[in-house]
């Protein structure tokens, strides 16, 4: 579910957003929260705090927190923080800062900073 606020106080109501084919709710700008099995597209200046299972697809100038075992694929020049056991896929201009066991693959120009047990998987370095 997505809400506007972190107490999940104020739902997003339905068809406030686009959908597309895939289930994924696309977000161009504001603050949003989202909990359980939520499916988000970040575009734009958007802001994402992702928990519990969310998986978001980080684009444009997007910035992503991921808590709590979500999934992230960011590209472009998202802004990503992975913290606890979140998973992220990395490429292009996107930028990861990652801890609490979060794990990171990042390839082209993605720039990962880590900590606290976190994992990084540089593809390009696989390949070679």
């Amino acid at each position: 579910m997505i809400y506007y606020d972190l107490e999940r106080k104020k739902p997003v109501e339905k068809g406030k957003f686009k959908v597309d084919e895939d289930g994924y709710s696309i977000i161009t700008k504001g603050t949003f929260y989202c909990f359980g099995n939520s499916k988000v597209i970040a575009k734009g200046n958007s802001i994402i705090i992702a928990k519990g299972n969310s998986k978001i697809r980080a684009f444009d100038n997007s910035n992503v927190a991921s808590l709590a075992k979500s999934k992230v694929w960011a590209s472009g020049n998202a802004l990503v923080w992975a913290r606890g056991s979140s998973v992220v896929w990395a490429k292009e201009n996107s930028i990861v800062e990652a801890s609490g066991n979060a794990l990171v693959w990042a390839r082209g120009n993605a720039r990962v900073w880590a900590r606290e047990n976190a994992n990084i998987k540089d593809n390009n370095a696989e390949k070679q």
